[in-house]
Order: C-alpha cells, then structure tokens, then sequence
C-alpha cells in the first residue's frame, strides 16, 4: 500500500496523490481496513523469515503460507532453510531418506530432475525451483491457489519426495499447463490431470507423451485408470500432512 510507504518515510508523493489516498481511505474504510489487515499479517509473516528481498517469488510463498490450514508448519521450515541458503533441507531430511530406502529401484536424478524435452516450440521439465512449485495452483487457476480448497496441497507436493510438478512453457518461459506426478507406493508413475482444463489438445498430447517417456526412463509403469483390472494406487504423505488426491488422469481426455 502506497500510503503505508508513504507514512513510513519509504516514499515519496505528491500532494494530489496524498488527497487521493486520503479520499479512497474515507470513502472506502472497509476495504482500506482489510488492506490493513492483509499488511499487518503479511509484516508479521515476512518477520519470521530469513528474507533478504522480497520479490513476487517470495512474497506468493508467504501469503500461500499465511493461508493454509494443514502442512504450515512443515513449509514454514521449508521455505526458512530455502531461504537461509539451505538448498537441500528437503533433500537431507530423514522421511526423504526413507522413503528413497522404500523405493529403492526408482532412480533418484531422474526421478527430481526429469528429462527436459521440447515439443513444438514448448517446453516441459519438473520444476526445481520451490517458489515456482507452489505456484502451481496459480498458474492453473486451480483450487491449489491461495484460498483454493486445497491450497495445503500446494505445500503438500513442495514437501513430499514422491510428488513432482511438471510444467510446460513456451518461448516466452510463461507456463501454459501443469500437471502433477506421483510415484505410487508400488512403484507406479500415477499422472494426473492436466491443468488449465482449457488447455490445448496439441500441449496435452505433448503431456501424455513426456509422462510415458518419463516412466520408461524411471524403468516402472504408468497407472491407467481405464485399464482393465490394475488394482489401485496409493499415494502417501512423505513429509506433508495431508494432500488431496485429485483423481488420474483419464489419457482418453488428451484430445
């Protein structure tokens, strides 16, 4: 809020912008209050962290934070080791360990740095980036944004090992779909729908294609819900917890 800068002594504006300010807070109290609200906890969040700048990268990661009802206190540590420097917090961290000892066919570089490919001009990777994975509910205008049903889900897939976001960018690196992935309890590459449900028929088939390349470079098989007797999967809390399983994806739907 400009004025709270301005008040502070961080800016700098000129009389008419004061007066304008000055008249929405009048007309408009209400809103200015919960403006208000919304800085204070944001202030009171940010204060707990290690922060050194704050970006639209961090600041996202803060009001997602402030929001969730499950899984806080596992992503506020997260996001303050991420921060202090400590890039392999969740890499090191022994439920991680643990579950690369219960599975321990699955290769672990593949697994996290998947196998970057480009389909027509459109790019698709696993998101290394802990800032950029919790975007995911963002940028698919899905329920795993802020103050979406499932926006601890969010968290949830930060946190857990077996849980990637694959994203898909075009030259202009602007995400254009999401997906999540997940590696089942026995070892099943479970791919779920992708996000916007708007998206193109030529970027979901350029999914479908990674997700099955990407199970043949993990050496497992993929889950398909329309396959005749495959018994079903289970996708477990590593380190979150809880998260919302959102059903997988039905690959007759590429189209």
């Amino acid at each position: 809020m400009r004025l709270r800068a301005w008040l502070a002594g961080e800016i700098s504006l000129s009389p008419t912008s004061v007066e304008r300010h000055y008249r929405v807070f009048k007309e408009k109290p209400l809103l200015t209050q919960l403006d208000l609200v919304e800085q204070s906890v944001f202030e009171a969040l940010k204060h707990e962290m290690p922060i050194k700048e704050v970006n639209k990268d961090t600041e996202h990661a803060l009001r997602l934070l402030g929001s969730l009802r499950d899984n806080r206190r596992g992503l506020r540590r997260a996001l303050k080791a991420y921060w202090t420097g400590d890039q392999q917090y969740l890499s090191r961290h022994p439920a991680t360990l643990a579950w690369y000892k219960e599975h321990p066919a699955i290769p672990r570089d593949i697994w996290e740095f998947g196998i970057p490919r480009e389909f027509n001009e459109i790019s698709l990777s696993i998101e290394r980036n802990p800032t950029e994975v919790l975007k995911l509910g963002e940028y698919a205008g899905s329920c795993l944004g802020i103050g979406g049903v499932c926006a601890d889900s969010a968290a949830a897939v930060l946190l857990d090992i077996n849980k990637q976001v694959l994203y898909a960018r075009n030259r202009q690196r602007r995400v254009v779909g999401r997906q999540l992935l997940a590696i089942s309890d026995d070892n099943r590459l479970i791919c779920f729908n992708v996000y916007p449900l708007t998206t193109s028929g030529s970027i979901k088939a350029a999914f479908f294609e990674y997700d099955f390349a990407f199970a043949d470079a993990l050496g497992v098989s993929v889950f398909d819900p329309l396959e005749q007797d495959a018994p079903e999967y289970t996708v477990r809390s590593v380190l979150s917890d809880y998260w919302w399983d959102d059903g997988s994806w039905d690959f007759n739907s590429n189209a």
